[in-house]
C-alpha cells in the first residue's frame, strides 16, 4: 500500500513537471505509405494481447482480421500470426440478436453453427471481400499505449488505477475467408473509419468504442489522419495542431454522408490550373483506403491537358519525360534542385465549400516510382480523394460536428514530449495481469521508492522552476534521455522491421529513395520557415536532421 501510494505521488509530481499533454488526444504512428500502396496501424487485441497490423480505411466501417480458424489455405501469409481467440481470457463471440451498442445481429439461418455464431460476408470495390463471424474483445489502440501497458504489468497494483483505460472493447470481424489483395497483401486486415457507424445494422468502430470508454474525460468523437511518404500519424479524441504550418491549407467544410454512399462526402466546385479553370461542380469522398486520386473523365482531361500545356514551355516541367505522366530529376543534367524541379509543375487548385481554395502542389500530386522518377498519381474512374489528395495535410474527421478540417502539416514523424514513438516487439508476451509480482521486482520497486521518496522533496522545492509552461529540455539533456529509452526498450524497433520487412519486392526500398524525396519535402519546409518563421516545424526539422532512415 506505502508503495502504491508512493508511487502515485512520485507518478503525479512528475507529471505536472511535463510538457502541456491533453489526455483526451491518443497518438499513434502509421506504417506504410505510397510505395506500399496503404497505410496501416498496429492494434493489440485480447488478453494477453496479439498485435494486429491493419490497414486504417475511412472508405469502410468494418474491422476485420483472420483468426485461427482460417484453415485450408483460406487466408493469407501475413505480417502476424492470425488472432488466436482462444488464448484471449477476455473474447467473447458474438450470437444471432445478440446487441452490441447500437448494432444488433440478425440471422435468418436455421443452421445450428449459424445461430450460435453472427457472420457476415464483407465485399470491396476492387474485387476483394471476407467472410467471417463477429467477436468482441479488448483492444489497445497503437505502439505506444501497448509499451505503458507492457511496464504497468510489473506493477500490478497500479493496473487499475492508472491503465485501465488503455483498453477499449470493441467488435470486430474474425475472418474464415480472404480473397484477392486482402489474402495476399502484408497487413494483417482493414480497420474501418467510415462515418456511418453504431448503427442497428452497422458495427460500432474503434473511434466510437474509445469515444464510450473515454467520455467520462471529455474526449471527442472524431480522428484525424497525417498521412507522409512512408509514415505519419494518427490521433483520436481530438485535434493537435503541434505539426501544422501556419502558411498552408486551412479548410473547415461540412462533410455530406448523402453524397456519396454513405461516405465522408464533400463537393469540389472548381478546379483552377493557372489562369483555366473548369467551372462545374460534381461530389467526391475522402478515402485514405485507396491509394491514388480519381476524378471523372471530364475533370482528368481537364487536369491533365493542363499539365501538358504547361510542360511544353521548355523553362517548366524540368525533368525528362520517361513515360506518359513521369518524369526523371537529374540533377546533374538539369543543374536545378529538387525543389525547383517540383515548382516548374502546376499547382492545382480545388474550390470546396464557402469559396474555400485546397492547394495541390506537385510535390504532393507526384510520388517516386524509383530513384528520382516521379509520376502524377491522378486517374481517371469514380470521384474519390485517395492517399496522394491527403498527403502532408492533417484531416480531421469530426464526427459529432460532420466537418471536417484540413491543415497543411509535417507528417511523417510525430515527436511525443521529448521522445519518439516506436513499434513494439512482442516476441516475449507480456506478464499477465493477475500473475503475482516476483519478490526480485519488490525489491526493486522498494529500492525506486527509497530513492523517489528522496529525491520528491527536491522535486516539490524546486517544482516552480521545473514546470514552467513549455519548457524544453536543453539538448544535450534529450540525448541523454533517448540514449536510455533507446537502451530500456532494446528490441523495440524489431516490431518495426517485421512490419516492413518483404518476402518479395513490394516493401524493399532503395538506399537512398526515402532520403531523395524526404530531402526534397525538407527542403521546401525549410524554405516556409524563411517566409513564416514557424517555431513548430523548426522544432520537427530538427528532429528529422537526427532521424535515421532504415532500409531492411
Amino acid at each position: 500500500m506505502i508503495i502504491r501510494q508512493s508511487l502515485l505521488i512520485i507518478f503525479f509530481t512528475l507529471a505536472t513537471c511535463q510538457k502541456e499533454y491533453n489526455p483526451q488526444i491518443h497518438r499513434v504512428q502509421l506504417g506504410g505509405g505510397l510505395k506500399y500502396y496503404y497505410y496501416y496501424v498496429n492494434i493489440y487485441v485480447g488478453s494477453p494481447p496479439q498485435r494486429e497490423a491493419l490497414i486504417i480505411d475511412t472508405g469502410s466501417t468494418k474491422t476485420i482480421f483472420p483468426c485461427v480458424d482460417c484453415q485450408n489455405n483460406n487466408c493469407g501469409s501475413h505480417l502476424n500470426k492470425y488472432f488466436d481467440y482462444k488464448s484471449s481470457s477476455t473474447f467473447h463471440p458474438l450470437k444471432c440478436q445478440e446487441k452490441f451498442e447500437n448494432f444488433q445481429c440478425f440471422c435468418n439461418s436455421q443452421d445450428q453453427d449459424q445461430i450460435n455464431q453472427c457472420t457476415f460476408v464483407q465485399d470491396y470495390m476492387e474485387g476483394s471481400s471476407y467472410k467471417g463471424y463477429y467477436m468482441i474483445d479488448q483492444a489497445i489502440f497503437g505502439d505506444e499505449l501497448y509499451q505503458a501497458y507492457r511496464n504497468e504489468t510489473l506493477i500490478e497494483t497500479l493496473i487499475k488505477e492508472k491503465y485501465i483505460d488503455i483498453q477499449t472493447q470493441f467488435m470486430f470481424g474474425c475472418a474464415t475467408i480472404e480473397t484477392k489483395l486482402f489474402k495476399t497483401q502484408d497487413a494483417d486486415g482493414i480497420l474501418g473509419l467510415g462515418p456511418e457507424t453504431n448503427q442497428q445494422n452497422t458495427q460500432p468502430n474503434l473511434i466510437d468504442m474509445a469515444f464510450r470508454t473515454h467520455n467520462h474525460i471529455s474526449e471527442k468523437l472524431e480522428f484525424s489522419l497525417c498521412l507522409g511518404i512512408d509514415s505519419g500519424y494518427m490521433q483520436i479524441g481530438g485535434y493537435d495542431t503541434q505539426n501544422h504550418l501556419n502558411n498552408g491549407n486551412n479548410i473547415k467544410i461540412k462533410y455530406d454522408t448523402n453524397l456519396v454512399n454513405e461516405q465522408y462526402g464533400i463537393k469540389i466546385h472548381k478546379l483552377q490550373i493557372g489562369n483555366q479553370t473548369l467551372d462545374d461542380d460534381f461530389a467526391t469522398f475522402i478515402d485514405s483506403g485507396t491509394t491514388y486520386t480519381y476524378f471523372p473523365n471530364k475533370y482528368y482531361n481537364f487536369i491533365m491537358n493542363q499539365i501538358n500545356e504547361h510542360c511544353k514551355d521548355p523553362q517548366n516541367c524540368l525533368g525528362d519525360m520517361i513515360k506518359d505522366k513521369c518524369y526523371l530529376y537529374n540533377k546533374t543534367k538539369t543543374n536545378i534542385t529538387i525543389e525547383q524541379f517540383f515548382d516548374s509543375f502546376p499547382t492545382i487548385k480545388l474550390q470546396l465549400d464557402d469559396d474555400q481554395i485546397f492547394e495541390w502542389p506537385s510535390m504532393y500530386y507526384m510520388y517516386e516510382t524509383k530513384q528520382y522518377k516521379f509520376c502524377i498519381s491522378i486517374e481517371s474512374g469514380s470521384a474519390t480523394l485517395g492517399q496522394t489528395f491527403m498527403r502532408y495535410n492533417d484531416i480531421l474527421f469530426d464526427r459529432e460536428s460532420k466537418q471536417i478540417q484540413i491543415n497543411q502539416a509535417f507528417c511523417s514523424e510525430y515527436v511525443f514530449g521529448d521522445k519518439e514513438i516506436h513499434n513494439i516487439s512482442i516476441d516475449e508476451d507480456p506478464k499477465p495481469i493477475n500473475e503475482t509480482v516476483q519478490q526480485n521486482d519488490y525489491i526493486i520497486l522498494a529500492i525506486i521508492v527509497i530513492v523517489g521518496i528522496l529525491a520528491l522533496a527536491v522535486l516539490v522545492f524546486l517544482g516552480i522552476k521545473k514546470c514552467k509552461k513549455h519548457q524544453e529540455l536543453p539538448s544535450d539533456e534529450k540525448i541523454m534521455i533517448k540514449k536510455e529509452n533507446d537502451d530500456q526498450n532494446k528490441g523495440i524497433q524489431k516490431g518495426n522491421n517485421d512490419i516492413e520487412k518483404q518476402k518479395g519486392n513490394k516493401f524493399q526500398i532503395g538506399d537512398n529513395e526515402d532520403q531523395n524525396i524526404e530531402m526534397a519535402y525538407k527542403d521546401i519546409y525549410q524554405e516556409k520557415l524563411d517566409e513564416e518563421d514557424n517555431s513548430k516545424v523548426k522544432q520537427q526539422l530538427a528532429e528529422f536532421q537526427k532521424f535515421n532512415f532504415e532500409t531492411n
